[in-house]
């Protein structure tokens, strides 16, 4: 591999910011919705808690049930740190049971003016 091709020890360290931050342009893309899942899960399975907490955040930026799922279990993690990641990258969704319909400014205005 030619020199100017060739990694400094700086860069190989930041490979995973890279996969990241490419993930994140492809999401942003609509190339694949799911694009780093594949990497959020391997850090998810980690021994490590910085990379679970790190794998929270990133499962946080996927829209996909698959991602919500192993966010529901980083939020049961052992360490405090990725189970508050997690539960902030859970995406807020209203009880099922609120009925939730469209009014019209006019429905508005004649139940505010009896």
């Amino acid at each position: 591999m030619p020199v100017a091709l060739q990694l400094t020890d700086e860069e190989i360290g930041k490979e995973s910011d890279w996969k990241i931050e490419a993930a994140k342009i492809e999401r942003f893309l609509g190339i694949s919705p799911d694009a780093g899942i594949d990497f959020a899960i391997k850090l998810a399975s980690s021994d490590v808690w910085q990379d679970r907490m790190l794998a929270a955040k990133i499962l946080g930026d996927i829209p996909t049930e698959k991602a919500r799922d192993y966010l529901r279990t980083l939020s049961q993690d052992s360490e405090a740190y990725v189970v508050a990641a997690a539960r902030r990258a859970l995406p807020f969704r209203p009880a099922a049971r609120l009925d939730v319909r469209k009014v019209s400014f006019k429905e508005l205005n004649s139940a505010a003016n009896p």
